[in-house]
């Protein structure tokens, strides 16, 4: 698992979907059926969105996700610019 600070409302920021709302779809997952799920966080840790297959939010069934594209991964050391 993947894991990036929650972003916190900047204007810039999307907009988190309840899973309560609805699940998500086939276009709201990458090419490996993955999407962002809030992570709540806990007494020691933030929260923080976690890159993860859709059938565990499904499985789940609570929270909030974002589309895989909502948030950019960091380059991998040596990729990009």
């Amino acid at each position: 698992m993947e894991y990036h600070p929650a972003p916190f409302g900047d204007g810039n920021t999307p907009t988190p979907i309840p899973v309560a709302e609805r699940l998500p779809g086939e276009g709201d997952c990458d090419a490996e059926g993955r999407c962002w799920q809030e992570d709540e966080g806990t007494s020691c840790d933030p929260p923080a969105w976690i890159l993860v297959h859709r059938v565990r939010i499904i499985e789940r069934a609570r929270g909030r996700f974002l589309p895989f594209y909502a948030l950019p991964l960091p380059a991998a050391p040596g990729e990009g610019a």
